[in-house]
């Protein structure tokens, strides 16, 4: 008795294509999410520094009872600038975007690599304003109130603060 073997061709089988093509798509499902999120994660780190910075000058103007003036930065495109924000960025009264767009509204917007200026004074005011960071997709809204000096922060889409 002989038994001739017939040798298994090279190719894949459709089960094969349709497990690897199922891992692929679970694997993507997981990671997209979080890759679109990087955006999210950028703004809200911009959001969290400017608003530590505001609130610090509007408690420095309380406790020295003098005016403590802010200045917002938009981002810059020049390299050498950039690398000129980064080393001033650690200043108190001073806040230099990392790539997040900053406008004001109602105010006078600021012409290329010009500041915004926010005061905060002894008795807790403020020349208050409504700025909005951008990046991409995703806004948020940081309002100061000219009263009092308190900061709210709106993320657009889904109106938290």
């Amino acid at each position: 008795m002989q038994r001739h073997f017939r040798a298994k061709s090279g190719g894949f089988t459709l089960l094969e294509l349709l497990i690897v093509l199922s891992i692929i798509g679970i694997a993507a499902a997981f990671l997209l999410p979080r890759l679109s999120s990087s955006d999210g994660a950028r703004v809200q780190a911009e959001v969290r520094e400017l608003v530590s910075v505001l609130n610090y000058a509007r408690r420095m103007a309380l406790i020295q009872g003098q005016e403590t003036l802010v200045r917002l930065y938009p981002p810059v495109a020049d390299t050498a600038e950039a690398n000129s924000a980064d080393s001033r960025r650690n200043q108190p009264g001073q806040w230099f975007s990392r790539g997040v767009e900053i406008s004001a509204k109602g105010a006078k917007q600021a012409r290329g690599n010009e500041p915004f200026e926010v005061h905060f004074y002894p008795g807790g005011g403020s020349n208050g304003g409504d700025y909005e960071l951008k990046h991409g997709s995703l806004s948020v809204q940081v309002q100061i109130d000219a009263l009092t000096g308190k900061l709210k922060a709106t993320l657009d889409d889904e109106k938290k603060t």
